[in-house]
């Protein structure tokens, strides 16, 4: 026997309502410390990525970076992830920098060259699948 629908539209409701309190928490953590560099002379360049990982997944997107320019990548989680991880990869797929085990990584950087660079968010540890998780990219 199927349940009512109206109990599972309630209850995607209510899964979609906890979704956006764990996504409005790693903007809120993500703008804080967004905020705590941009005092220090930095500027954010680009809108923040917001995603949902599972533990031990990851994913990669693009951003295009100045050659001369320091920018800081900065990564938050929600409070199920203890373990986060960044990695950016040059033009010619080769690590430039990464920051591992933490769950606040801050990757500094000044790119050698103009490009396209590759960010790969590595989920190490998520208590309660998936875990939100957010990118800034400041200069």
């Amino acid at each position: 026997m199927s349940a009512p629908r109206g109990l599972c539209v309630a209850a995607l409701a209510a899964l979609v309502a906890m979704s956006d309190s764990w996504k409005r928490q790693v903007q809120d953590k993500l703008n804080r410390a967004a905020n705590a560099l941009t005092a220090r002379s930095f500027k954010q360049s680009n809108e923040p990525h917001l995603g949902l990982l599972l533990a031990e997944a990851s994913d990669s997107f693009a951003v295009t970076l100045r050659a001369g320019h320091s920018y800081a990548l900065i990564g938050v989680c929600d409070d199920d992830c203890s373990v986060l991880e960044l990695e950016l990869y040059g033009p010619g797929n080769t690590e430039v920098a990464a920051e591992r085990a933490t769950n606040v990584p801050i990757v500094r950087v000044t790119p050698p060259e103009d490009g396209r660079y590759r960010v790969k968010v590595n989920m190490g540890v998520c208590g309660m699948n998936p875990c939100w998780y957010g990118l800034a990219v400041v200069l």
